[in-house]
């Protein structure tokens, strides 16, 4: 064999060797290298899953607030009808106690009071 050949395996037993004395150090880089990785896709995944929950929750509360809203509207509309009818038909009890009903539900305890009176 010629020169260029033991060279070249010394060389290779030198790499060899080196590679053997850093890979137990790089192997305790790396530990640390994944903690912090598994801590930042932790906290990644821990924010995601926040933030899925948030968007959740002001998705139901919209919902909530628009049937309050349209239920509130109904309730209104109900209240307009039953007042025009203690106006179109004014010896009707039951138009008076349905009006007093919807005052009772918007608050209004004092005009409730008021229609109950006339509805009896």
């Amino acid at each position: 064999m010629d020169k260029k050949s033991y060279s070249r395996e010394g060389e290779a037993e030198r790499y060899s060797r080196k590679i053997t004395e850093i890979l137990p150090q790089s192997q305790k880089g790396l530990k640390r290298v994944l903690v912090i990785k598994s801590l930042e896709m932790f906290y990644f995944l821990l924010f995601l899953a926040l933030f899925v929950a948030l968007s959740y929750t002001v998705v139901v509360l919209y919902q909530k607030n628009e049937d309050l809203v349209k239920k509130r509207v109904e309730a209104k509309s109900k209240f307009v009808y039953w007042k025009e009818m203690t106006k179109k038909y004014p010896n009707y009890a039951k138009t008076y106690y349905m009006v007093a009903v919807y005052s009772m539900n918007f608050g209004e305890k004092s005009q409730a009071v008021k229609y109950l009176d006339r509805a009896i």
